[in-house]
């Protein structure tokens, strides 16, 4: 950045190294299973990365039958057991004033899920 002043015909000039810091986009996804037997818990994980600032969490559940979404949790994971149905998880992540949204599809199967050895 240069500056030039010009006052009562003096002129004088100073220069200015200038640096601009533009912050990574702010980005959410979740991981965690595609899959729960009806009953069990599991775990997901809100992954966060870009923004400025801090990040704070809000996440979601429905039914997959439903429209409702319903606040359950505030960390950057959130454990549940299955319901009986099919849900949709969402996390809301905001840092610097900036928000993003990211869902995840829940799939609960009725029966439980028979490895190799265990059913």
């Amino acid at each position: 950045l240069r500056v030039t002043v010009t006052s009562g015909g003096l002129t004088g000039s100073d220069r200015h190294l200038v640096s601009v810091t533009i912050p990574t986009p702010l980005a959410a996804s979740i991981t965690g299973p595609d899959y729960l037997d009806s009953g069990y818990a599991d775990t997901w994980y809100a992954n966060a990365s870009g923004g400025t600032g801090p990040y704070t969490y809000q996440w979601q559940y429905r039914l997959a039958s439903s429209t409702t979404w319903t606040n359950v949790g505030t960390l950057s994971s959130y454990t549940r057991p299955a319901p009986k149905q099919s849900f949709y998880l969402r996390v809301t992540v905001t840092s610097g004033g900036t928000t993003v949204v990211d869902d995840h599809f829940v799939e609960v199967l009725a029966e439980p899920m028979c490895g190799q050895y265990l059913c």
